[in-house]
């Protein structure tokens, strides 16, 4: 006589029942996954191969949705894919957090159209709007104040402010 119902079972009314493959325990059916066996992830009672996608991540071998504003995460519900649309926060893609646009990283603009931060064209160091919008640039490039671009030759009729960086 068994005091407890072993893994892989299901008890009713004094009788084993196995749980499904799939199942490492459960109850009430043997279909009825309360944890899974192997790398299966647990969600609404099954054992699947894979969390349903957009929604959650596997988290202890269970699926759980992500943590608001994350409308898609990865590895766990706080670590975001990209942010809910009605956050109206914008996807940091170096911290993978939905941050303010204003909290967008160094070398990266707010972009409306798809909520991200965005890298900066490569010889921008900050930019605003758009990446080649440049308002400063990296080492060994020059302002173009009238484009607001980066070069690392001033135009023709200018002059660098300094000799190795800054404002043409």
């Amino acid at each position: 006589c068994l005091n407890s119902t072993p893994t892989g079972y299901f008890n009713v009314n004094g009788t084993l029942y196995s749980c499904n493959s799939s199942c490492n325990t459960c109850d009430t059916s043997f279909s009825n996954c309360t944890s899974c066996t192997g790398n299966l992830s647990l969600y609404q009672n099954e054992c699947l191969s894979s969390c349903p996608l957009n929604l959650t991540v596997s988290v202890n071998n269970t699926c759980m949705y992500c943590t608001y504003p994350c409308s898609t995460c990865a590895n766990s519900t706080t670590s975001c894919l990209s942010c809910s649309a009605n956050s109206s926060l914008f996807f940091n893609s170096l911290s993978n957090s939905c941050v303010n646009s204003s909290e967008c990283p160094t070398s990266t603009f707010s972009d409306n159209s798809s909520l991200s931060c965005l890298s900066c064209n490569s010889s921008c160091s900050v930019c605003s709007g758009n990446s080649t919008n440049c308002s400063q640039c990296r080492p060994d490039y020059y302002l173009i104040s009238d484009t607001s671009t980066c070069s690392q030759v001033c135009p023709n009729g200018t002059v660098a402010l300094n000799t190795t960086s800054g404002v043409c």
